[in-house]
């Protein structure tokens, strides 16, 4: 169990870490449940794209969908 206060974020819900936060959202789908998004931030957005369109994974601007959860990239 996590000792951490939910607080309203610029998105809604979400938990404070000292390395991140993690955001609630609405369920995007008729299931509901599960991960369904995570941000990742990196030091070269335009090599992780480059490589999962490689790879043959969906792409959408900054986002690639690996088995249902959608990754959002974003520089670190």
């Amino acid at each position: 169990m996590l000792i951490f206060q939910v607080e309203e974020g610029a998105y809604g819900p979400e938990l404070r870490l000292a390395r991140g936060h993690i955001r609630f959202v609405e369920p995007v789908d008729a299931n509901g449940t599960g991960i369904v998004g995570l941000d990742l931030a990196m030091a070269d957005l335009n090599v992780a794209l480059g490589e999962a369109k490689k790879l043959g994974l969906p792409v959408t601007g900054n986002a690639v969908d690996i088995c249902g959860t959608r990754f959002f990239l974003g520089a670190a």
